[in-house]
């Protein structure tokens, strides 16, 4: 089965602009094939895929309207990867059949949103149990994954600082045992919901029957929970594709040493007698690489050393001459850094340009989060809530006068 990825995630609502762009990012970050969302809180049922309207034409889309602004589900896929041949519904859940285009290959998806009362999660239970009924045949069953926030524990470890309830728990625990299912485990969290108070749960998960692990070797990851309280799920199968990278130098590489090393490397050793020019431009460039990042890691050290080294000549009396060539092979490496940052920025420029690509909203979020003052150390004391920083500054920097509405300060210490 050809790689393939499905992102589930309690989303706490999706028609707002902050909820869209996390989706957005997650699952272009990620290339996911499948997504499937839980509480909506949409009661539209033909909600427009305007949350991916990076991709629009990639993704195809189906809808369980919430009661009001309780529950919703929405299953998203990407048509160029699989092709959903049959849907079906209810108030708590979205099953999907889906088709692999690269194998032809069939799986079940099924989207889970469970109720918070013991009466509800019975129902949901039940039809559970009718669609593992519906694909099971007498020699086997068709793999079938299920998805979501079961908002229930299967073991006390399962939950801090908060109540539970130990009918939901062997309820659960009973449909997994009964049903042959199995919990693909999650290696890098503990919980999936953060309340108030430190209060934690893990209340979503993964269920699949013994047919979908036949599909592959399948893995869990907890992923930031941005502005939600609930963290998405990744379930992956295989190993992701490598694709080659694009072979870059920058031109303060290109010297008489990189020269050297060709000709030492290359004509000396007698490698032009290969098979085909191509292996031997390859050679070239695993020798090109290789000085490029051997320079790159020389930066720093040689500019340090450097600066050292004048400083101290600085201050004795004779070295004239030492210190004229210090300050030479100095300002080469300053050329060079500058060179290098001047390509880079210039490449990133063209590349990426200044449109709405993720490059550009990087570098905003990039420049808001170093401009952001998470805590500061006064008096000896570190200060992390707004209020605390505010006085500490208001206290440092008195304000002395105030022209044309700006404030002017002065430093008192």
């Amino acid at each position: 089965m050809n790689f393939i990825k499905i992102l589930s995630w309690n989303i706490r609502g999706i028609n707002n602009k902050v909820a869209q762009g996390n989706l957005r990012d997650i699952a272009g970050t990620n290339r996911v094939t499948i997504v499937c969302i839980q509480e909506t809180k949409s009661e539209n049922e033909s909600s427009d895929l305007g949350l991916f309207q990076i991709q629009k034409d990639k993704y195809k889309a189906h809808f369980q309207p919430s009661r009001g602004k309780s529950g919703g589900l929405a299953t998203f896929w990407d048509v160029d990867k699989v092709e959903c041949i049959a849907l079906a519904q209810s108030s708590n859940w979205i099953w999907s059949n889906f088709k692999i285009r690269s194998d032809n290959s069939k799986l079940h998806v099924v989207n889970i949103y469970s109720p918070l009362k013991l009466e509800g999660k019975q129902g949901l239970w039940a039809d559970i149990e009718r669609i593992l009924e519906c694909l099971s045949t007498a020699e086997e069953s068709e793999p079938v994954c299920f998805v979501g926030d079961f908002n229930c524990i299967r073991d006390v470890n399962e939950r801090k600082n908060c109540v539970y309830a130990r009918r939901d728990m062997a309820g659960f625990n009973k449909l997994i045992d009964d049903c042959n299912l199995l919990e693909i485990g999650m290696h890098n969290a503990k919980f999936t919901w953060f309340g108030s108070d430190g209060r934690r749960s893990k209340l979503d998960r993964v269920l699949v029957n013994s047919s979908w692990c036949s599909l592959g070797s399948w893995s869990v990851l907890a992923l930031c929970k941005k502005h939600s309280d609930h963290k998405p799920l990744l379930l992956t199968c295989g190993d992701e594709p490598k694709k080659s990278k694009p072979f870059k130098i920058f031109n303060c590489f290109l010297s008489d040493r990189l020269l050297e090393e060709i000709k030492n490397k290359l004509i000396r050793g007698n490698h032009w007698q290969l098979d085909s020019i191509q292996k031997v431009l390859q050679g070239v460039k695993g020798i090109v690489k290789e000085v490029s990042r051997v320079s790159q890691n020389d930066f720093s050290m040689n500019i340090k050393s450097l600066e050292e080294r004048m400083n101290e000549l600085e201050k004795e009396e004779w070295g004239a001459a030492e210190l004229s060539e210090v300050r030479k092979k100095l300002l080469q490496w300053y050329q060079m850094r500058e060179s290098m940052l001047r390509q880079k920025a210039r490449m990133n420029w063209i590349s990426l340009g200044d449109g709405n690509t993720k490059f550009f909203h990087q570098a905003i979020q990039r420049r808001k989060h170093n401009n952001n003052i998470l805590k500061i150390k006064w008096n000896n004391t570190w200060l992390d809530s707004p209020e605390q920083i505010r006085e500490a500054f208001l206290t440092t920097f008195p304000i002395s006068s105030k022209v044309g509405g700006t404030d002017y300060y002065h430093w008192d210490r």
